[in-house]
């Protein structure tokens, strides 16, 4: 019997209000290094965990049909939005620690200070927490806004994320499956 995935009973969400507003920052502040940028919009905007944002290759992120699309570990390529496109395009350009002999062909997005490396993830975590960012009550929020714009099931299939927990998370937003498309026609 397959095991169901562990839902916790008290969830953090960040206010929405309060999740755009970083989302804002993370995009036009060019005070914070590239990295943390696009990986800050990568948890605000596509709800991706740091584990999974650290081990990004940079084969992973490709043009399809003309949209810079990433592989964020569900069954087909996301696009990115055009302001994430682009600084995901000038991250691509400038990875940081690439320019000596040992890390050059480094296949990482997020290049760690050790050759061969991606960017450890505490590294990322400090970096995007000291910038004011409370990483799991963000990531729930952006979870909770793609399965109110979309399908549960095709945010998983995009994302990365079960089934099951696309679905919880519908819920928790007060909308299941079963009211998506009569919902869908009033907005």
């Amino acid at each position: 019997m397959a095991e169901l995935p562990r839902l916790a009973h008290g969830t953090r969400v960040t206010p929405n209000r309060k999740r755009l507003q970083q989302l804002r920052r993370a995009l036009t502040d060019q005070s914070i290094p590239t990295p943390y940028r696009v990986a800050a919009a990568l948890v605000l905007l596509y709800a991706q965990p740091l584990t999974g944002i650290c081990r990004l290759r940079v084969q992973e992120i490709a043009v399809v049909d003309g949209a810079l699309t990433v592989h964020l570990g569900g069954h087909s390529p996301v696009p990115l939005t055009e302001p994430v496109a682009i600084l995901t395009q000038q991250l691509l350009r400038e990875r940081p620690n690439t320019d000596t002999a040992a890390n050059q062909q480094s296949p990482w997005l997020f290049t760690g200070q050790r050759p061969g490396q991606p960017l450890h993830v505490a590294r990322l975590m400090s970096g995007l927490r000291g910038r004011g960012i409370d990483l799991l009550g963000a990531r729930n929020a952006a979870l909770r806004q793609l399965v109110l714009d979309m399908p549960p099931a095709l945010a998983a299939a995009a994302l990365g994320y079960s089934p099951e927990t696309a679905e919880h998370h519908a819920a928790a937003a007060g909308q299941p499956w079963a009211h998506y498309a009569a919902l869908r026609g009033t907005r």
